[in-house]
């Protein structure tokens, strides 16, 4: 399998008269929370939860912040939750998929992989 970079459609609910953001977020079906970069959190105006101790993919650790609430479109599905700020790029982990409670964007949400 190849890289999933599906394009999503971000916004804050608690504004409703601002623009939403589209942003291309790497599918990762190992990651439990979506994950945006601060920039776009600030476009957002996404306000802080919580701060979590994430492990990376590297193994190192860190605290980062946990902000929300936004909502998240991909093709027909929506999404309500929140997203740690960590990376230069969006990360879709486990997201918009109605099988998976609030769901999971995986390959299969995208026809990218055999059915199973």
């Amino acid at each position: 399998m190849g890289l999933v970079m599906p394009k999503l459609i971000l916004r804050n609910p608690r504004y409703p008269e601002q623009q939403p953001v589209e942003v291309e977020a790497l599918v990762d079906t190992g990651s439990v929370h979506m994950c945006l970069p601060e920039h776009i959190a600030i476009q957002l105006r996404l306000e802080e939860y919580d701060r979590k101790e994430v492990t990376i993919a590297d193994g190192s650790k860190r605290m980062v912040s946990y902000v929300g609430p936004i909502e998240t479109r991909f093709k027909n599905r929506v999404g309500l939750g929140g997203a740690l700020i960590l990376g230069q790029s969006g990360l879709a982990g486990c997201y918009l998929d109605g099988r998976h409670g609030s769901g999971c964007l995986t390959e299969r949400s995208y026809g990218r992989c055999k059915p199973g």
